[in-house]
């Protein structure tokens, strides 16, 4: 992770602390600039608490697509139709993904339901994420996901299948409620991904991105959603609101560092420079 990463997964959790429900469960995969984006966040929702709160799950299942022999090279130069060298297959992504949902996200979305029980983020990757979400939609009934106002503005016709790419640290938010007779039940679910695109795997050269920035990767890699499916509708009484897509507004202003600064690897021993100027003790009014 950069330090310029670094930067955007904190601007991302004081966006999240400030302007969006409590969260107190996360998933994150296990990969390092994952599980930095999650801890920034989960640092944020603390607040500098001793309490701890927030149920924080990392799991192998949700880690990047697996690239074989083309790990730590940029996504240009691996083609397109590869079908060999060891490079995960969509058949594999599509199975971590369901496990995932069966076995963490779909009972967690069902217990937080149950209780109206704040909101929950998934901090992935570009790919996976876009396997995950395209998973996720067969679970539910086509009927139920709807869109606000704001995003049918801004991004026009949508085809579900295929949301696009996710920016630097942006997030796709979801608002699920389930119908009980006359009543709602709310929650909130974000996916995050992981906010270096310059690398595709967990130590590789800083100048090689994970998925690239166009659409067109999630229309070559997206598998056609079957609705006859024999994946279980278990979320079929869910309906979502498509809150936001690609949101990055908390990165407003935020500029990379020059001089190569934002671009070096992070390292945590690193001083910011607010730490070389003590501050005053607060005068009492």
């Amino acid at each position: 992770m950069t330090n310029h990463g670094v930067l955007q997964a904190q601007q991302l959790g004081a966006f999240l602390k400030e302007t969006r429900p409590p969260v107190n469960t996360i998933f994150s995969s296990t990969l390092q600039r994952a599980r930095r984006t999650a801890e920034a966040i989960i640092t944020a929702q603390e607040d500098g608490s001793t309490e701890k709160h927030i149920r924080f799950t990392q799991s192998d299942l949700i880690k990047e697509k697996d690239f074989g022999i083309y790990e730590g090279k940029k996504y240009a130069d691996v083609p397109k139709d590869v079908q060999d060298q060891h490079v995960e297959t969509a058949a594999s992504l599509n199975e971590r993904c369901d496990i995932f949902l069966s076995e963490y996200l779909i009972p967690a979305i069902k217990s937080k339901m149950s209780r109206d029980d704040n909101s929950l983020i998934v901090v992935a990757h570009g790919t996976l994420l876009s396997y995950l979400w395209r998973r996720l939609i067969l679970r539910l009934s086509r009927k139920s996901i709807t869109l606000t106002d704001e995003v049918q503005t801004a991004f026009g016709q949508v085809v579900l299948e295929s949301l696009g790419s996710w920016g630097n640290t942006a997030f796709l938010e979801l608002e699920l409620t389930l119908r009980k007779g006359d009543s709602v039940v709310k929650a909130d679910v974000n996916a995050i991904p992981d906010n270096n695109r310059d690398e595709i795997d967990d130590t590789a050269k800083k100048d090689a991105p994970d998925v690239p920035a166009e659409d067109d990767v999630n229309k070559a890699e997206s598998t056609p959603v079957d609705e006859n499916s024999n994946v279980k509708q278990d979320l079929a009484d869910v309906c979502v609101l498509i809150r936001n897509i690609n949101c990055q507004d908390h990165l407003r202003g935020v500029k990379r560092a020059r001089g190569g600064i934002g671009s070096a690897a992070y390292d945590d021993r690193q001083q910011s420079l607010d730490g070389f100027f003590p501050r005053s003790p607060k005068r009492n009014k």
